[in-house]
């Protein structure tokens, strides 16, 4: 497969960039060796023959290492591309072996969670429907950027997860208070005009709507995590 020889030759290039004098810093010498942890993770598991972007890996780095060895110092041009580099090496698992997988995994799970989340807080309350529009731009663009594996997408789906998931623990608390208070569904049937029976089936909706979104987002947010190495 070209794709592992061109891989294989970014390693050995990155392995002997560790041994250049111009390298000194302990932090940049920690984050190439991750990236040869990458690299070595993504040889193992290798199931996808991207040529294209495999020989892209490997020009960036014999180009990079290329520029320290004739630098008398790193300048900060150099390091900026350093660390572009050690980026996309993290990147690259999951573009050559199915760890996308999990990725796309994580979107659906958010994707489902968030429109469990404008479906029932839009029509609970007024304060609710007001706090779904005030995330409803934030959250598209985290779809938008995620798809494209941009890591805004992932600081945008941090950021608009907590209010859904705290809405939805207040719905499943008072739901499940009511049905248990025969007191609160005539209430609520008094004030919506509806029999006993359809409030009791509109809030049995509303818990399940917010236990499987609750499920959904926390899910979506610890997938997303574990596997945040995939978004540049």
């Amino acid at each position: 497969m070209e794709s592992v020889k061109l891989l294989r030759d970014a390693l050995n290039t990155l392995e002997t960039l560790l041994s250049l004098k111009q390298l000194s810093d302990p932090r940049l010498k920690r984050k190439i060796e991750e990236a040869i942890e990458s690299l070595e993770l993504t040889l193992r598991e290798i199931s996808v023959n991207n040529i294209e972007l495999a020989r892209f890996i490997s020009d960036k780095t014999r180009e990079t290492v290329s520029k320290i060895s004739v630098s008398k110092e790193l300048t900060r041009e150099i390091i900026e591309d350093l660390e572009k580099l050690v980026k996309w090496c993290k990147t690259i698992p999951y573009d050559f072996t199915d760890r996308i997988k999990y990725v796309r995994k994580g979107y659906r799970y958010y994707l489902y969670g968030m429109m469990l989340f404008f479906v029932l807080a839009g029509t609970y309350t007024q304060i609710y429907a007001v706090s779904a529009l005030l995330i409803a731009l934030p959250s598209l663009m985290a779809m938008y950027f995620m798809r494209r594996r941009r890591s805004m997408g992932l600081m945008l789906a941090y950021a608009s997860t907590p209010l859904p998931l705290a809405i939805f623990s207040w719905m499943i608390g008072y739901v499940a208070r009511a049905l248990l208070d025969p007191g609160e569904i005539n209430y609520l049937a008094g004030v919506y005009g509806l029999p006993v029976e359809t409030v009791y089936m509109i809030l049995l909706l509303y818990l399940v709507g917010s236990l499987a979104g609750l499920l959904f987002l926390s899910i979506a947010i610890y997938i997303l995590y574990k596997n945040r190495g995939a978004f540049i």
